[in-house]
């Protein structure tokens, strides 16, 4: 009886196991269905610092451009940049707000423009507006985690052979009438590259 007893309290290896606990961070990436929900990974690939996901929003001919009033204003030579040479901005931005104490300090807010809401019907491609503010970690634009960045971008997607949609351009535009000096998005990017 006692032998009986002892296999009772034994491990079964026919039995399955308990589920764990997911370990490290999860990602929120959706599958980009939309063009709502590629900004929707823009967004949140920027706050959690996932470069793969960011790299995953943007089109292979992916193209960003500067506001013309910061390109005059502050001599640049160059007026946008490709998709390479924004993913080692967005590299290098993602590199400085990990050196500080709180890393998960990269704060975008993404809102749809009042003056331009977004169209009803689209089919191969489809530009939208947003409202931006963005708070960055390490600027020089953003000491103190103050806002780095409020301003306004034209986004311009497209939808690949899969029906899954890309940013394929995205216009960077100062806040109207911004008499707080506050950056655009493309100034406060302007200095990782």
């Amino acid at each position: 009886m006692m032998f009986l007893g002892f296999f009772a309290g034994c491990w079964n290896p026919f039995e399955g196991r308990s589920a764990e606990d997911p370990s490290g961070e999860t990602s929120r990436y959706k599958q980009p269905t939309t063009p709502q929900s590629a900004l929707y990974n823009l967004q949140w690939s920027l706050m959690e610092k996932n470069i793969a996901n960011f790299q995953s929003t943007l089109s292979n001919n992916f193209i960003f451009k500067l506001d013309m009033q910061d390109v005059q204003e502050y001599g640049w030579s160059v007026s946008s940049w490709n998709l390479t040479q924004e993913t080692d901005i967005t590299s290098a931005m993602f590199s400085r707000a990990n050196q500080y104490q709180k890393p998960d300090t990269i704060s975008v807010i993404l809102m749809v423009d009042p003056d331009i809401p977004d169209p009803t019907n689209y089919t191969a491609s489809v530009i939208l507006y947003r409202l931006y503010r963005v708070a960055f970690p390490g600027s020089s634009y953003a000491p103190n985690d103050s806002l780095a960045a409020r301003g306004r971008m034209k986004v311009t997607l497209t939808k690949d052979a899969s029906n899954l949609w890309y940013i394929s351009e995205w216009d960077d535009f100062r806040e109207k009438s911004d008499t707080s000096n506050v950056s655009s998005w493309g100034r406060v990017k302007w200095e990782y590259r």
